[in-house]
């Protein structure tokens, strides 16, 4: 095995009825692998797995309990939580630390070899629900075992940006319908909408009253979000998190911060 030194941990991270986690990977410098610590959930009406695609563009979504941890790579392994959160006052609560190999320090991602094949998986997958609302444990056959038991239902896979796009309109709450932004060439299915909100409803998922505006948001450095979103007098939450001197004291001419402190940095945007 490889020994590795923690670098960040963070939460708790609390996620509510509605939430939906975009796909992403995480900073190369700390994230060589990490871990998922779920710690609690409650008031959910249906499964919010973690997706995370192998290194073949292959989903997997994987349930979690309350004390169930997942381990991924993820500064290379694109992962989400596209489906949406659903249950009236619905919660699920997580907490996340990361690791990097200890002789390779923060360049462990420059190390040759890094990108040859993991796996090479032998045979196919047969699923026995292929729909979008299939999701969960053990469900889809593999002629290699070696995919474990989480490969998703939907056997879908991701060779392009694209094909992420169709995975967060699919994973849509009742059906993705393009937002009119006055386009004559935009068309909106009112009644598809209207179907829209009553599957949310009708799955506990908050419906928005209007389409939310665009704000600036700011992040951290262990990819929280700096900026309350709650608050409409444009305030910012503290940022107790220990991590912030490893990255901001660099600065480059690309705008990199030489500052120690976010309220800093955010005055200089």
């Amino acid at each position: 095995g490889t020994p590795v030194e923690q670098t960040v941990m963070y939460g708790l991270r609390q996620y509510e009825s509605g939430a939906r986690l975009l796909t992403h990977v995480d900073r190369l410098k700390t994230h060589a692998v990490s871990l998922i610590v779920n710690v609690a959930q409650g008031n959910l009406t249906q499964d919010w797995p973690v997706e995370v695609f192998d290194h073949h563009g292959r989903l997997h979504e994987v349930t979690m309990e309350p004390g169930d941890i997942v381990y991924y790579e993820s500064a290379k392994n694109l992962h989400s939580r596209n489906r949406a959160l659903a249950g009236a006052d619905g919660y699920y609560v997580n907490m996340f630390t990361h690791y990097r190999p200890v002789d390779d320090g923060d360049t462990w991602y420059l190390k040759e070899n890094q990108n040859d094949p993991v796996l090479e998986v032998e045979g196919d997958c047969i699923s026995e629900d292929e729909s979008m609302n299939g999701s969960g444990f053990g469900k889809v056959k593999c002629d290699d075992p070696r995919l474990g038991k989480n490969v998703s239902p939907t056997l879908f896979r991701a060779q392009s940006g694209d094909d992420l796009i169709q995975w967060w309109r699919d994973t849509t709450p009742g059906g993705y319908v393009p937002h009119d932004d006055g386009d004559e060439d935009t068309v909106v299915d009112e009644e598809a909408r209207r179907r829209i909100i009553e599957r949310m409803m009708t799955d506990d998922i908050p419906v928005p009253e209007a389409p939310p505006k665009p704000k600036r948001v700011y992040f951290d450095d262990d990819d929280d979000v700096v900026y309350d979103d709650d608050d409409d007098d444009g305030t910012y939450m503290e940022d107790d998190d220990m991590d912030d001197d490893y990255y901001n004291d660099e600065v480059d001419e690309e705008g990199v911060y030489e500052v120690d402190h976010d309220e800093d940095a955010r005055d200089e945007l």
